[in-house]
């Protein structure tokens, strides 16, 4: 039989319990601090609902003046996405030439 009192047996599952609620939180800081310089590594991010390209960060294939490639960062809103295209309009925007050949500055 035990000698424990309803009222003691209440402080230790008090005290059991903010003791877990402080460990969850020193883990959940600890985490959050880690989550940027995990996420600072990743080069894409996506977007789970519709698995559309939100950004880039990293060697791009746009080159500057002396033909090197440029180290990017680019970031495609939501306003900015067009939902329907047609065929017509990608024949249309793959169609014009923008340079005749790489380091062409006509």
């Amino acid at each position: 039989m035990s000698t424990r009192t309803t009222a003691e047996t209440n402080r230790a599952k008090a005290w059991i319990k903010s003791r877990t609620k402080a460990r969850n939180a020193a883990l959940m800081t600890a985490i959050a601090a880690l989550l940027p310089v995990l996420l600072a590594c990743a080069p894409a991010a996506y977007s789970a609902r519709d698995r559309r390209l939100l950004s880039f960060s990293g060697i791009g294939n746009i080159r500057d003046g002396e033909g090197c490639n440029q180290d990017v960062r680019i970031m495609f809103a939501e306003a900015d996405r067009v939902r329907d295209v047609s065929r017509q309009d990608i024949t249309a925007a793959s169609s014009p030439v923008l340079v005749g050949q790489c380091g062409d500055r006509s």
